[in-house]
């Protein structure tokens, strides 16, 4: 019965693993909120921000990936550094715009990873917010 024993600690250990790994992973992940001005569909400035990285006065461009400007790619440009993923604006949900998910950068946001959901308010300022990680892990 040794080995009926064995595999039952194995079994648990593994069980045990696999809870605690997504939670430690999860725990990399840090909220984010900024909120921006748009002077058109292609610039926008940073008014605030929970993340000191990209700080307020940042500048957000956008250039279509769609011809119809449903989707697009956005670079966020710090000083020693910058971002590029995609924002989608397809299918959004109820009360939102559509989604950007970004997956790396260079200077200091290299392996920055990013996934917000893009809102806004009748006085023009929009929001991202989402979460944020450094490294390889999604």
């Amino acid at each position: 019965m040794p080995s009926i024993r064995r595999l039952l600690v194995v079994m648990g250990t593994i069980v045990a693993l696999s809870v605690l790994v997504p939670s430690a992973s999860a725990a990399s992940h840090k909220a984010f909120l900024v909120t921006k001005t748009c002077s058109d569909n292609y610039t926008c400035t940073v008014q605030t921000s929970s993340f000191k990285d990209i700080p307020q006065y940042t500048v957000i461009t956008y250039v279509d990936v769609l011809p119809d400007s449903s989707v697009q790619e956005a670079t966020v440009t710090i000083k020693n550094g910058s971002a590029t993923g995609v924002c989608d604006f397809r299918e959004p949900d109820p009360g939102t715009f559509g989604t950007c998910e970004f997956g790396s950068g260079t200077g200091r946001l290299t392996q920055f990873h990013l996934s917000v959901v893009v809102t806004g308010d009748e006085n023009g300022v929009y929001s991202w917010t989402g979460w944020y990680w450094y490294g390889n892990d999604h």
